[in-house]
């Protein structure tokens, strides 16, 4: 049965001024990839042309697994690239990575929604490079993670301290769900 990747961008300029030129090279990668069946691109309508949506058609998932640990991997890191806005959670001065373990009977659906508001909540906060990026573990299906960029980790706190009603409503709705822990580290790209 074929399974269907979504994936939501920031979009680059070039994207928004001609999606059909710059989704080509990432196509083109995945059309010759064993298993990809199609590829859909568009620019979202609802606020700002700032944001895509991404489907790719699977025929299975470890068609898609197999692509991930493909020696050409890098040429659709190239390639989605162009698609992307400048700036990320690993490119900002400070990143917090936060990793949220389901407790035992948690409903993932609820924290994925609790992760999904915090995320709108974040990316509107002072000091945070946004988009910030949330998703499951395929791996271990009870950990999510949660990657933020900010100015600096006293960004993150000062952020939070301007909050505190906020900030309290959206920790504890998240610690009924899960146990979180939280680091920040600054990334170098190798």
């Amino acid at each position: 049965m074929p399974i269907v990747e979504f994936l939501t961008i920031n979009t680059s300029k070039a994207y928004v001024e001609d999606p059909t030129s710059s989704i080509q090279p990432l196509a083109g990668v995945l059309k010759k990839t064993g298993g990809c069946v199609a590829v859909y691109h568009g620019i979202q309508e609802e606020g700002e042309k700032t944001k895509g949506q991404i489907a790719i058609i699977w025929e299975t998932y470890e068609d898609h697994a197999a692509l991930m640990n493909d020696p050409s991997y890098p040429l659709v890191g190239e390639a989605f690239g162009v698609l992307l806005a400048p700036g990320t959670a690993l490119s900002a001065p400070a990143t917090e990575i936060a990793i949220f373990t389901l407790k035992e009977g948690g409903d993932p659906q609820a924290l994925s929604a609790a992760l999904r508001d915090l995320a709108t909540s974040i990316d509107a906060a002072d000091g945070a490079h946004p988009p910030c990026c949330w998703g499951n573990s395929r791996e271990r299906g009870k950990k999510f993670f949660l990657l933020v960029g900010w100015d600096s980790s006293k960004a993150h706190i000062a952020s939070a301290s301007s909050r505190p009603a906020e900030v309290k409503a959206v920790t504890d709705r998240l610690s009924s769900l899960a146990d979180v822990a939280v680091v920040h580290t600054a990334f170098s790209k190798a």
